[in-house]
């Protein structure tokens, strides 16, 4: 059952049709993962479609950087769409329109319908995120939230740690064309399985404008000091976020600083993506049995200390293997908590609105940090790049530190 916080007299605001809060949960993250695998696949045909359609490097550059930002500049709005379409509507059409999106970029003859359909895909799925995670809060209690957000976070990193060693394979034997129109498949069933399989019950009409929904989430930020201080623990790790800076840094270190074969540093850098699913799927529950702050406080030291450890261990034998699948363990925990806590946190009627900001702002200080980590590798090292990595984990814990006891510090309701 959801929270009688969200309901109230008139019942849960989101309610599955079949199958319970879980299978709600499996439809939304199987959305998320075809989202992520289809992500994933782009960057690597990138080089393939830029040779078959005839455009320049520069002409790629442009196309990332603007749909990129239309996708991560969008993610602000989403809570204010949702005034007007169902939550679950947006995901699951997003989803269906993102296999369009497909479609339109693997039957490309132009890089001008390339573009179109990239941006389409950044376009139709940038609710995800906060639409995603303020929907799932909404169809789990209180308690049961760490499940919920850690679920939805694990499903999106599944479809990364599936594409990632099929992705190669896909385009060697079917082309680039044909392994994107495949990906078309999942996306259209599974956002279909979000709308037919979710029910809402119409909210209650809002007074406010849509600009002054946004401005009073912002407002609500401001005055309470946990989502201030959640908010700034998630700017600051975003210098060692496990599918931000650690995923740029940790493949160019394998490749430029330990000099490893591609296939061992492919080996390598799967078990790494594998703890992004194992961890959150456990971190999930253990964080609404000991509380998000307490579990976040143990995973902030151990990313910094794991994070050293693979800068300290030799290429040879097994343990940099050991230490890869250790910091991928701990690393990808923060994010999903950090999210729980903010659902926790946030008022039910602004949940949305927060969302969107949440991810809007850690989408463009998430952008910054990769650019800054990236010339820091090139102007310092590596050494400098993972102390700087390990420090911002520590700096997070203690923002973390100066949250007071509430819903998130706990993971049980307010009384």
């Amino acid at each position: 059952m959801a929270s009688d916080e969200l309901g109230g007299a008139g019942g849960p605001l989101v309610w599955p049709r079949a199958g319970g809060p879980l299978m709600g949960l499996v439809i939304i993250s199987s959305s998320h993962a075809v989202i992520h695998a289809y992500s994933t696949l782009m960057p690597l045909l990138y080089p393939l479609a830029l040779i078959d359609l005839h455009f320049s490097v520069v002409a790629l550059g442009v196309m990332v950087a603007v749909t990129s930002l239309a996708g991560g500049l969008l993610q602000l709005g989403a809570g204010a769409v949702t005034r007007v379409i169902q939550r679950h509507s947006l995901i699951g059409w997003g989803a269906v329109a993102m296999g369009l999106a497909g479609i339109v970029t693997g039957t490309a003859g132009t890089f001008a319908q390339f573009f179109a359909g990239n941006l389409l895909r950044s376009v139709s799925t940038s609710a995800q995120h906060p639409v995603g995670n303020s929907l799932l809060s909404d169809l789990y209690e209180t308690g049961k939230r760490g499940v919920a957000i850690s679920g939805h976070v694990a499903g999106g990193n599944m479809g990364t740690v599936i594409l990632t060693p099929l992705a190669g394979v896909l385009l060697n034997a079917w082309g680039w064309r044909n392994a994107l129109l495949l990906l078309t498949v999942p996306a259209m069933v599974t956002g279909l399985a979000v709308v037919s399989s979710i029910s809402e019950r119409p909210r209650p009409a809002r007074q406010r404008s849509a600009a002054g929904d946004m401005l009073e989430g912002l407002r609500l930020v401001r005055q309470s000091w946990n989502l201030v201080m959640i908010f700034l623990a998630s700017l600051i790790a975003a210098g060692g976020r496990g599918l931000g800076v650690v995923i740029l840094v940790v493949p160019l270190y394998l490749k430029l600083q330990l000099h490893l074969s591609n296939a061992y540093a492919t080996v390598l850098y799967s078990l790494l993506l594998l703890g992004s699913v194992v961890g959150p799927l456990v971190a999930g529950p253990l964080s609404d049995r000991i509380g998000r702050r307490t579990l976040l406080l143990i995973a902030y030291p151990l990313s910094a200390v794991t994070t050293l450890a693979v800068l300290a261990t030799p290429a040879d034998g097994p343990w940099l293997a050991l230490a890869l699948a250790a910091m991928g363990l701990v690393v990808y925990v923060e994010s999903p908590i950090l999210q729980a806590f903010l659902a926790d946190e946030a008022p039910a009627i602004q949940r949305d609105t927060i969302f969107s900001l949440y991810f809007a702002v850690a989408f463009g200080v998430g952008a910054l940090w990769a650019a800054g980590v990236g010339v820091a590798i090139g102007r310092f090292g590596f050494g400098f790049v993972f102390t700087l990595m390990a420090a911002t984990y520590l700096a997070a814990g203690a923002c973390v530190v100066a949250i007071r006891d509430g819903v998130g510090s706990s993971g049980a309701m307010r009384r």
